[in-house]
């Protein structure tokens, strides 16, 4: 399963990023008009895309580890169940995000207000981004900025199960926004924007509703063979 929910996030970051090209263009914009304070544009760019990474692992290992905390107190059984019950909402969450755009999936836009009003303050102490530092910590508050995609693909980091798959599955999905978030403008929009970011919905729905249709509640997708072994070995004895 986890490499579904990799594949997942990486197609929620590029078929989604018109989304991220319209929310977060003008903040590019912004860092790249600023004083380049000796730093090459180059260095800089990378410094606040590594901090933006930085923000989406550090979620992604606080939604894997709290979700395996909470496995760890479920029967094997049930957390499987509830792993691919999780992994198939959100699927369905992303999907209508980019089938239908923020029509549908407003709620999840304000999800993360909280987050966001403690952790812009914190912006004034690393501008202007005059060394590498300052903009990896620039990047890294950039990346709370609510938005309901980062959520949607956070509920697929905690589907993992564990902490490093979080974080990788949430690594994949900034990969994906990386294309267009390096080259934002016109071009770049029209190439993720329209009836391929529908399609990449359409497909991602239909991957849920696939889930969700092989999903066995009685055995959780697990193998009886393991169970059977006990039993058979129990006989042994009476064996001569």
């Amino acid at each position: 399963m986890e490499w579904a929910l990799i594949t997942a996030a990486a197609i929620a970051g590029f078929a989604g990023s018109a989304h991220c090209a319209g929310r977060c263009g003008p903040i590019v914009g912004l860092f790249e008009s600023s004083p380049q304070h000796g730093m090459t544009p180059a260095v800089r760019r990378t410094g606040y895309q590594l901090g933006r990474l930085g923000f989406y692992v550090t979620l992604g290992l606080l939604a894997g580890g709290l979700s395996a905390f909470a496995l760890s107190v479920m029967p094997v059984k049930l957390a499987t169940v509830a792993l691919r019950i999780l992994a198939a909402a959100m699927l369905l969450v992303i999907g209508a995000k980019l089938v239908f755009g923020g029509r549908d999936t407003s709620w999840l836009d304000r999800a993360g207000q909280a987050v966001w009003r403690r952790m812009s303050p914190l912006a004034r102490h690393v501008l202007p981004m005059d060394r590498f530092g300052k903009a990896v910590a620039v990047g890294y508050i950039w990346g709370a900025i609510p938005c309901g995609l980062v959520y949607a693909t956070l509920g697929l980091a905690a589907a993992s199960g564990h902490a490093l798959g979080g974080a990788i599955v949430m690594a994949t999905f900034w990969l994906g926004t990386l294309p267009a978030l390096t080259a934002i403008g016109a071009g770049a929009n029209a190439a993720f924007n329209g009836r391929y970011r529908k399609l990449a919905g359409v497909a991602t729905i239909l991957a849920a509703c696939a889930s969700l249709a092989l999903l066995n509640p009685r055995d959780g997708g697990m193998d009886h063979s393991a169970h059977e072994m006990p039993a058979a070995q129990a006989e042994l004895p009476h064996q001569h």
